[in-house]
């Protein structure tokens, strides 16, 4: 369904040809999502993974996996990328890049709190902890930035909204697939 030039889409019916997809989050009540959206001027306060059907992968304060489901309620407006044309092997590497960081003792799954708290907010990008990653972070380096095409697409060490820049930028690699909102 069109509605201004946006498509609103059910995620639930992508089928394991479609995956993985980069899931921005717009959340519409919070004060942290609006402090976020705030801080970067843009839409997104979250991005992760669609990675197998109805679940998601995510940097919250531990990565790991969580149910679609969590993330379609009416407090949320959902948008989806992905690269264009993923080979087989393009979509295993991103596959096995999730599967490796998801076997990570906990310790190095916990959240980047100095890059995001303290990097993103002051812009001192390159302020964080080595090792660890917040949301964005782990999607730029377990999605984006290892498909040849598609790396330096993103800016390095980006938030929702840089990703959502460089996919916009860059739609001869990205396409959106739609949106989501429980209007």
């Amino acid at each position: 369904m069109l509605q201004n030039d946006k498509v609103f889409i059910d995620p639930t019916k992508f089928t394991a040809d479609d995956f993985p997809i980069i899931v921005l989050k717009d959340d519409l009540r919070t004060f942290l999502g609006w402090g976020i959206k705030d801080r970067t001027s843009g839409n997104y306060c979250h991005s992760e993974i669609l990675w197998k059907p109805n679940e998601l992968v995510s940097q919250g304060w531990l990565f790991g996996t969580l149910p679609l489901s969590n993330e379609m309620k009416s407090s949320n407006m959902l948008k989806f990328w992905r690269i264009k044309n993923l080979t087989k092997d393009e979509k295993l590497s991103i596959m096995i890049a999730i599967q490796n960081r998801l076997n990570r003792p906990l310790w190095q799954r916990s959240y980047d709190f100095i890059g995001t708290f303290i990097g993103q907010l002051t812009g001192i990008r390159w302020l964080r902890i080595p090792g660890l990653d917040y949301c964005s972070e782990q999607v730029n380096t377990d999605y984006i930035s290892i498909i040849p095409r598609a790396k330096g697409t993103v800016r390095s060490l980006p938030n929702p909204v840089d990703i959502d820049t460089g996919c916009n930028a860059n739609l001869d690699i990205w396409e959106c697939l739609g949106y989501w909102w429980a209007d």
